[in-house]
């Protein structure tokens, strides 16, 4: 293995990492509207990459370099998160993944280095399979990692190696060593005795000048040797071995796994945290709990409420039911087994705290309970379709031509069967707040 062919395993798996991110936004983005490519594609590109789709008649994202397509994939990052679940932690990585390319475009083999490869390899492979790629998609860049780890015949120099290097191109004299390998801020031991440790300071012919106890004493060669260092070992309690774990699994969540088993002082009934499975794992994070009366569909979805807000921002919860369950405090008090605090308006309070959200760019503090945002209003009337009360909180802002959003929102009706699902609507109305 050699520098040339590190360079071109890292641009083969770019070229792949590119073909995947584009396969995910071919089937995604015309999910999100009709006019996909002119306002989610070609409106998010630089004026030089416009330049190459128009000069290459390109109108597909299979035809767009992996710079092209991951300015499109960050530019509407808020868009697709609007209407697909998305781990925010993923955005960074995009990001990086940005460096990463403009990094290897124009790479010379000095400076490569082993840390170098291997992070950016694994960013890699993070991003395929947040993307939809599987481990065994992802094997072969696995393996070329332990390939780069295990190298024993081409040296890739490490990042703390080129800073040796420099430094003892900038010092002569240090790199400048006798015959036992002494140099100017060894550390050494007296052959005498090992347990007098201290740091070589300066060098006279056969004589050295060391550091030992904040006093500097005067050597010969033969009574010093270079301390050897023991290897030393980190051992870790079995509490902070879970701990790190844990945090690995929150820094990480999966599909498979549920955050809110604990989150609500609730009885464990299985069959209630089936919804909020569904609900991670669906492409599009959207619900309908018809369960019958009485099996805990309001605890249903304030677990699918702590089940989101443990993987992602939930900066504002609003719950739309009819007016008798506000009056009896139905959704308020259910909702304080989840240590939720929800504000109970109507519809003018309502309307008020979406203008004044609008006009300020922040829910107004009299209505909100810090740090969290979460409401109550009651419908009209019992069984009033949900799109008539959406029109409600559709105000256009009258500078940003934008409307306003709520991360999660809930809706309870008897007529049409309570149901839980995030707020979306045509992402060229709406955009998620960040």
């Amino acid at each position: 293995m050699d520098t040339s062919y590190v360079i071109s395993k890292m641009n083969e798996y770019m070229f792949r990492l590119n073909q995947q991110i584009g396969n995910w936004l071919n089937k995604k983005l015309p999910k999100i509207t009709d006019d996909w490519w002119q306002e989610l594609v070609f409106n998010n590109l630089n004026t030089k990459q416009r330049e190459v789709v128009l000069m290459k008649d390109i109108h597909e994202i299979r035809g767009l370099d992996l710079a092209a397509t991951l300015r499109v994939l960050d530019r509407n990052w808020f868009v697709i998160s609007s209407t697909f679940f998305m781990n925010n932690k993923d955005r960074s990585k995009i990001r990086n993944m940005q460096e990463i390319r403009n990094t290897w475009a124009h790479i010379t083999p000095n400076d490569i280095s082993k840390t170098r490869v291997i992070d950016d390899a694994n960013t890699i492979i993070d991003l395929m399979q947040a993307f939809g790629a599987s481990m065994k998609d992802t094997r072969d860049m696995e393996g070329f990692i332990v390939e780069v780890k295990e190298d024993k015949y081409i040296h890739v120099m490490s990042i703390a190696e080129k800073e040796k290097e420099f430094e003892d191109k900038a010092n002569p004299e240090k790199q400048k060593a006798t015959d036992g390998g002494i140099v100017i801020g060894s550390i050494v031991t007296l052959v005498s005795d090992p347990s007098v440790i201290g740091a070589v300071t300066s060098t006279s012919g056969n004589k050295y000048s060391v550091l030992v106890n904040g006093k500097v004493q005067t050597y010969y060669k033969e009574q010093l040797k270079l301390h050897e260092a023991l290897e030393e070992h980190t051992y870790l309690s079995l509490r902070k071995v879970r701990s790190a774990l844990t945090a690995y699994q929150i820094h990480n969540p999966g599909s498979t796994n549920l955050y809110s088993l604990n989150s609500a002082r609730i009885d464990f009934v299985p069959y209630q945290f089936r919804p909020a499975l569904k609900m991670i794992k669906a492409d599009s994070p959207r619900i309908l709990v018809a369960d019958d009366v009485g099996v805990g569909k309001t605890i249903e979805a304030g677990l699918i409420l702590k089940e989101l807000e443990a993987r992602s921002s939930l900066s504002s919860v609003l719950v739309i039911c009819p007016r008798p369950l506000v009056a009896e405090r139905k959704w308020q008090l259910e909702m304080k087994r989840f240590d939720e605090d929800f504000t109970q308006l109507d519809g003018k309070s309502l309307a008020e705290c979406i203008s004044e959200t609008d006009r300020d760019g922040e829910w107004p503090e009299r209505y909100s309970t810090n740090p969290k945002n979460r409401a109550i209003v009651g419908a009209e009337k019992q069984g009033v379709r949900p799109e008539r009360t959406r029109e409600m909180i559709r105000i256009q802002s009258s500078w940003k031509k934008e409307y306003l959003e709520f991360s999660l929102c809930a809706h309870d009706y008897e007529q049409h069967g309570p149901f839980a699902c995030p707020y979306k609507t045509d992402p060229k109305l709406l955009t998620r707040p960040e």
